[in-house]
């Protein structure tokens, strides 16, 4: 049986979701910003990122439970970075490609001005590098973030096909 992906925007009923998400393990440790984050913090993150016109949330259901978020960053006229976060229950089960490739697609869609997204993963997070290939994202080259090695990977809306 073939599971059903649902992408919708963020809301703040997702406030508790997103956070629960953001302090997994697993999410911690792919994070750039590894630590965990309290409460407080945490909401008066989500209400800027709400409110600020630069940028598009995105939750992740399949069948019908919250599975992950997907956040858009406008970084320029012309650019955005991609953030992905799968829900532990979610992962390893091919989903992470197809969701990140439709909040793209979705993405590309609402931004026409936007021409390039792109990631910076950790490159020993050889799975995330996996799934953004999956996702039609490229890798352009290995740069030094906040002290990791990671991977620059960038997807053009040319390439973005449904």
């Amino acid at each position: 049986m073939t599971a059903m992906i649902v992408i919708r925007k963020a809301s703040e009923e997702d406030r508790e979701f997103v956070f629960n998400l953001r302090n997994e393990t697993a999410v911690r440790e792919a994070s750039f910003d590894n630590v965990f984050i309290d409460w407080d913090t945490h909401c008066l993150w989500y209400k800027e990122k709400m409110s600020s016109g630069c940028t598009v949330f995105y939750i992740a259901e399949i069948d019908f439970l919250p599975a992950g978020q997907v956040r858009f960053d406008i970084s320029g006229a012309q650019n955005a970075e991609v953030h992905i976060a799968l829900s532990s229950h979610f992962r390893g089960m091919g989903y992470g490609a197809k969701v990140l490739r439709e909040t793209s697609s979705q993405f590309f869609d609402a931004h026409p001005q936007i021409q390039c997204i792109c990631a910076f993963v950790k490159k020993n997070n050889t799975a995330s590098v996996k799934t953004f290939e999956k996702a039609g994202y490229g890798r352009f080259t290995e740069i030094n973030r906040m002290g990791e090695l990671c991977m620059h990977m960038i997807l053009y809306r040319d390439m973005c096909t449904d």
